[in-house]
């Protein structure tokens, strides 16, 4: 449904729905995704960019879902340095590990 709404662009009631479904799943990782995207399409990018950064954390796989909800993101350079960042991150900790 939220994602119906956010195609219909009810960008609004596309994060209300979303707020009240975080609040029923206790945040379920994708839902945070999600939110991050609505709210960088309302044009609330510091909020949006702060939930891209708690879905990195929780679960970094699900960063090609957030990019398939509204690739038209990676024209953001705020969103592209967050991803950068986790993936240099991530590849520097995975050398580390495998030493």
């Amino acid at each position: 449904m939220i994602n119906c709404l956010f195609d219909a662009e009810c960008y609004e009631e596309a994060l209300e729905q979303g707020d009240n479904a975080m609040k029923n799943t206790i945040d379920k990782p994708l839902l945070i995704f999600y939110s991050s995207a609505r709210l960088l399409t309302l044009g609330k990018s510091k909020e949006g960019l702060l939930q891209l950064e708690t879905g990195m954390q929780h679960a970094p796989k699900l960063i090609k879902r957030f990019i398939e909800f509204n690739p038209s993101l990676l024209q953001n350079h705020s969103v592209v340095e967050i991803i950068a960042r986790y993936k240099i991150y991530r590849s520097y900790y995975n050398f580390i590990i495998n030493r």
